[in-house]
């Protein structure tokens, strides 16, 4: 694949949260209510029907696949769980994905899939980093989805004085 040269290269990322509920603006309303962003800056949100479910797309500079905080910064684990643990029923599944493009040579894919399970949210995560070259670093991997290791994130944060 040819890339553009560096002079016009456009950092344009996105994010994709889905399947969202069949109330989308309150369910985005929510989101932001909570102190979650989609970029640290304002951006423009759509709905998007994929497939019979909906799907909330922010496309922009500033979109990188996952949230971020008020304060412009990766939003923490745990606004992102407690978020995630009003809003999602036993077996309900939610997804935030999405890529961005650091450098005219990098592009950075994350995706992370939420489960409530039994009253827990169960996640598992992943972010990859493609360089110029095409070689692929793994930069942030975690699961409690997969390999029989069921441990619910709840307790973690109990743990470290988080209430969910």
């Amino acid at each position: 694949m040819m890339r553009p040269p560096k002079e016009s290269f456009t950092p344009t990322g996105v994010t994709l949260i889905y399947p969202v509920p069949e109330d989308a603006d309150g369910f985005y309303q929510r989101l932001l209510l909570s102190g979650l962003r989609l970029a640290p800056v304002p951006v423009h949100v759509s709905l998007s029907p994929v497939n019979g479910r909906n799907v909330l797309v922010a496309r922009n500079e500033a979109c990188t696949g996952y949230l971020f905080a008020t304060d412009g910064i990766e939003a923490p684990e745990s606004d992102l769980f407690r978020f995630l643990s009003q809003e999602l029923s036993n077996g309900e599944r939610l997804t935030i994905s999405g890529r961005y493009a650091p450098d005219p040579g990098t592009v950075i894919e994350t995706e992370s899939h939420f489960l409530m399970l039994g009253g827990r949210l169960m996640t598992s995560e992943r972010r990859v980093m493609t360089g110029p070259g095409g070689e692929r670093t793994l930069l942030r991997s975690r699961s409690d989805l997969s390999h029989d290791n069921i441990v619910p994130l709840a307790v973690r944060g109990e743990l470290a004085g988080v209430s969910p």
